[in-house]
């Protein structure tokens, strides 16, 4: 319902944005050289969808707003500050949940694997320990093996 307009002002700015249900992203992509100019731009672009939302009567939660700047770990730049919304500083994080996938401001994943090995290594466990105890037939088996999956 309100997405149209939002996507709108967001456009208008130059940004590309992806939307979840209650949740819209902005990146931008930039050449170093134009750094400056591209924060100063989604800055503006943030402070409009903050004065949008309020005029809708909708709540723009600057706590939640979330700073990752990628960049390659190989090519040295300069780390960007701040990103100013309203008259909140937000620092950008080293990393940052996106529909449930951690991602880091050199995207290694490191953080990712890490939790998804050690739920790996939790669900063996588990079949381990039960497969000792042992199902008493087929059907306790299937019961287990789907209460682990889920």
């Amino acid at each position: 319902m309100y997405s149209g307009p939002l996507q709108d002002i967001i456009t208008a700015h130059g940004l590309n944005c992806v939307m979840y249900a209650d949740d819209t992203q902005l990146y931008v992509v930039y050449h170093p050289s134009e750094r400056d100019s591209a924060l100063q731009n989604l800055e503006m672009c943030v402070n409009d969808i903050s004065t949008w939302s309020m005029s809708n009567k909708l709540k723009f939660n600057e706590s939640k707003t979330e700073v990752l700047c990628f960049a390659s770990r190989f090519v040295p730049c300069n780390p960007i500050q701040a990103v100013h919304v309203g008259s909140s500083p937000i620092i950008p994080s080293s990393e940052a949940r996106n529909l449930g996938v951690i991602l880091d401001n050199e995207l290694r994943m490191t953080q990712q694997v890490n939790n998804i090995c050690r739920s790996a290594v939790l669900a063996i466990h588990k079949i381990q320990i039960r497969k000792i105890s042992g199902p008493k037939n087929h059907r306790e088996a299937h019961t287990r093996i789907c209460n682990i999956a889920s």
